[in-house]
């Protein structure tokens, strides 16, 4: 079975781990919104956190940046040189720039994120495990401000890797919020990847 097209920013230092066409689409609507504070839990090596940087239309933009020295199943940005280059970046597009280094579920960790908030956009792609998006979601889905949103990566089922787990909660918070999502899937024959939009607001849409 294919799968769908990577998507490449050939100018980026980093590239997303993102389908092209489902990604297309989320930051057609980022850039559109002109979301004015932006976190991300999950960051690697940078990739969606650059294009965030990049697609930030507004002027002086605050984004957060959530990553542990490892995550389940990830390698794990770390410290020190990427967490650098996060700065660089940020200066070129005249970011005002928050990077928080620790494991997301940490209480001590989400009362930080929170001193930066309240957010527009909350984008998810870091503990891929059931019980560690969940915490995810009820830790910082509180956060959002009127009209904020929350994303969701990896949202279709991922059959080569049963412990990436996105989907279930995903599932239920479709059948909790049945007319306060969104999804980007490629293909119905995709196995990973799949980007959700949830809305905490009704009038986000």
């Amino acid at each position: 079975m294919s799968q769908p097209d990577w998507y490449r920013d050939p100018r980026a230092p980093a590239q997303p781990v993102q389908f092209d066409w489902e990604f297309r689409r989320v930051l057609e609507y980022y850039a559109k919104k002109k979301f004015q504070r932006v976190l991300e839990i999950g960051v690697d090596t940078g990739g969606t956190l650059y294009q965030w940087m990049k697609h930030s239309f507004v002027h002086r933009p605050v984004i957060c940046a959530v990553d542990a020295v490892e995550w389940p199943g990830c390698s794990g940005a770390g410290t020190g040189g990427k967490v650098h280059d996060w700065q660089k970046w940020a200066d070129t597009f005249d970011v005002e720039f928050y990077p928080v280094i620790g494991d997301s579920h940490d209480l001590n960790i989400v009362d930080e994120v929170r001193s930066h908030g309240p957010y527009n956009w909350i984008f998810i792609d870091g503990d891929h495990k059931y019980e560690g998006v969940k915490a995810d979601f009820e830790n910082y889905y509180p956060m959002l401000a009127v009209n904020g949103v929350m994303v969701f990566h990896d949202i279709v089922e991922h059959t080569s890797n049963p412990t990436v787990s996105v989907h279930r909660l995903w599932n239920e918070l479709k059948e909790r919020y049945p007319l306060r999502y969104v999804e980007f899937i490629s293909s119905p024959d995709q196995s990973m990847c799949g980007i959700g939009i949830l809305f905490g607001n009704p009038e986000a849409v």
